[in-house]
């Protein structure tokens, strides 16, 4: 998909398409939503930054991006519930509102990314294109906007080492499903589930701890809805700062991530 991304979660993104399925590069090469009309002033304000890059398991190719994205709500979309350190939401919206122009430096390129079109229809476009690689382990990112709808901001991230040591499945149960990696310093690890049906889409992000696996609970499973017969998985290290304002929050995230083919959902 272009962005949850996932988170995305999401970081990532799910995309600018909410009718694309989402593929195996879960948390990268997004572009993402922004408006210029102001929301209302009662209305609860999400935004997700995500700076991110990595690959698919198996394959040589790699991918970079920077992901936008500025809602009134949740970025991840309508929340389904939370089980431990595991949340799950349904369809990330794909546009959203302004924070102004925003500029990463830190990175092998400073890219700025650029708001376009109208609230609540509004996209970011970045520029340059995100070089492959994008950052260097251990880089002070930082992330400014200049504030429009969504509040001005500046956050300073840590670029983590890359992930390795991910297996794609060929099947996930939502029995329960362990996935595993090459343990290292953190700070987090997402381990993202995105569950399909057709054009729709379900986010399971797990925040987990830098040990090397995560069993995920059936618990958390129950969370998908049982329409979700096809997943995608990827696992992320991230470095991320929340800032709260008297209107919200934003999410600065900057992630190294390996994504799966997919594969079935089984009960």
């Amino acid at each position: 998909m272009n962005r949850l991304s996932l988170l995305l979660l999401v970081l990532p993104a799910c995309g600018n398409d909410p009718a694309k399925q989402p593929d195996a590069a879960v948390l990268h090469d997004a572009q993402a939503i922004v408006d210029v009309a102001p929301p209302d002033a009662a209305a609860h304000v999400e935004g997700l930054i995500l700076v991110s890059q990595g690959g698919t398991v198996g394959s040589a190719s790699t991918s970079s991006g920077v992901s936008s994205q500025f809602v009134e709500g949740s970025v991840f979309g309508t929340p389904l519930g939370t089980s431990g350190p595991c949340s799950a939401s349904h369809m990330p919206p794909s546009k959203g509102i302004s924070a102004g122009t925003i500029t990463v430096t830190g990175t092998l390129a400073a890219i700025t990314a650029t708001p376009n079109g109208v609230a609540p229809l509004v996209g970011y476009t970045n520029a340059p294109s995100p070089p492959k690689p994008l950052f260097a382990t251990g880089a002070s990112i930082t992330v400014q906007a200049a504030g429009a709808a969504f509040p001005a901001f500046t956050t300073t991230v840590t670029a983590p080492a890359a992930v390795a040591g991910v297996t794609s499945p060929t099947t996930m149960s939502r029995q329960g499903f362990t996935a595993t990696w090459t343990a290292g310093a953190g700070p987090k690890m997402w381990v993202l589930i995105v569950g399909t049906n057709g054009s729709s889409f379900d986010i399971l992000l797990c925040r987990v701890n830098d040990t090397g696996s995560y069993a995920v609970p059936a618990a958390a499973f129950a969370l998908l809805p049982a329409a979700d017969t096809q997943a995608n998985l990827s696992i992320a290290r991230v470095d991320e700062k929340i800032t709260t304002f008297a209107s919200g929050t934003v999410d600065v995230g900057v992630a190294t991530e390996l994504s799966s083919s997919p594969f079935p959902l089984t009960n």
